[in-house]
């Protein structure tokens, strides 16, 4: 395993996560709406999408020096998140740390496509992004009470880890996508299978994430109840990432995608169905954390099981923050005029059990070439 590979995974992709499940704390220090929160967090992911998708139609300009100064403008965005003063000023800094953040994930998951098992080296880069998820929600409360911005600092020491990590992990320019090289030849059907099964799982995660926080608030939850409950959850992934990794290609993609899927819709069934109390709050951060991160990896599988020359694999990214957007803009649409609990139970649901369809429908197209892919 690339371990300095796995730290810029871990620390990239939690940096930008942890502000997320701190939503409340930005709501909090600007005073401002449900539109707002969803409008923040799709211009982060939107522009990651739009960032990846460059990386898509370029992957050859990707070299040493476009990702250290994409970590090096990550780690000014996240300084810029600690000093602005203005929701519109947090917005232009949050809009440059997800295009940043954007060009460095979409070359690393290409990187770990090329590992020898690609699920085994995505679960081992999950729970070390757990791990430092439980690090950020154990550091950042204490340090809030005497530091303002206290995220933005912690979050500006794992992105100087990533910048060490980058100085020395082996970098190659990516090759551009192949037109003819695949398993078999290129089927557009299971391609929009496996686009809208993406979309559609990080949708819900896009929903869930900007909200759930802010939800345990508005309900009477205690905010430090709420930081033990995600820190718990974020916690979660370490077994699951481990779960994933051990499990690797063994028992294929649709099974333990509907694994996961079934953890999460029982937290949204939960969240449905009790009144949001403290117990409540952690069985439904726990459950959906678990399940997310299980998915994960499978994710992965799917896309290199697919991989059409690297069509699939160079576009994940770009699916994922689009998927992301979507979530976060449609659910604080509805959470500013129905209430949060409304928008997640309404969004969160419908998305997970479109994934499920895509994927089951993925599956049948290409049980053959995933049977091919795993006996490699």
């Amino acid at each position: 395993m690339n371990w300095p590979l796995t730290i810029i995974i871990a620390t990239c992709v939690q940096s930008v996560l942890v502000i997320q499940l701190f939503i409340e704390d930005t709501a909090r220090r600007f005073s401002i709406d449900e539109d707002w929160l969803g409008l923040l967090a799709s211009a982060e992911t939107g522009m990651a999408a739009l960032i990846s998708l460059f990386v898509f139609l370029k992957p050859s300009m990707v070299g040493r020096s476009l990702l250290l100064l994409s970590g090096a403008m990550l780690f000014a965005g996240n300084a810029a998140c600690a000093l602005v003063q203005t929701p519109e000023q947090l917005l232009i800094a949050r809009a440059v740390m997800g295009g940043s953040a954007g060009l460095i994930c979409s070359w690393a998951y290409r990187e770990v496509l090329n590992c020898d098992d690609s699920a085994h080296a995505q679960g081992n880069a999950l729970m070390l992004q757990s791990f430092c998820l439980v690090v950020s929600f154990a550091v950042v409360p204490h340090l809030a009470e005497r530091i303002d911005s206290a995220l933005y600092w912690v979050n500006g020491g794992w992105f100087l880890i990533m910048l060490v990590a980058l100085f020395r992990v082996q970098v190659s320019a990516l090759q551009p996508v192949s037109s003819t090289t695949s398993l078999t030849s290129f089927s557009p059907l299971p391609a929009l299978f496996f686009f809208v099964g993406v979309v559609a799982l990080y949708a819900s995660h896009g929903a869930f994430d900007t909200f759930i926080a802010e939800l345990g608030s508005q309900s009477g939850v205690a905010l430090t109840d709420i930081g033990y409950a995600m820190m718990a959850a974020c916690a979660m992934g370490i077994p699951a990432g481990a779960m994933a990794s051990a499990i690797g290609a063994r028992l294929g993609v649709l099974r333990p995608i509907l694994l996961a899927v079934i953890s999460m819709l029982a937290a949204m069934v939960v969240l449905a169905l009790a009144d949001m109390q403290v117990v409540i709050f952690w069985v439904v951060a726990l459950a959906y954390n678990f399940g997310w991160v299980l998915a994960l990896p499978f994710i992965v599988l799917a896309a290199d099981a697919l991989n059409d020359g690297g069509r699939m694999a160079s576009g994940l990214l770009m699916m994922q923050a689009l998927g992301m957007a979507t979530g976060a803009i449609i659910s604080g649409v509805l959470a500013a005029d129905a209430g949060i609990n409304t928008a997640l139970v309404g969004v969160v649901p419908i998305a997970l059990l479109t994934s499920v369809a895509a994927f089951t429908l993925l599956n049948r197209k290409v049980a053959v070439r995933v049977e091919i892919y795993l006996d490699r």
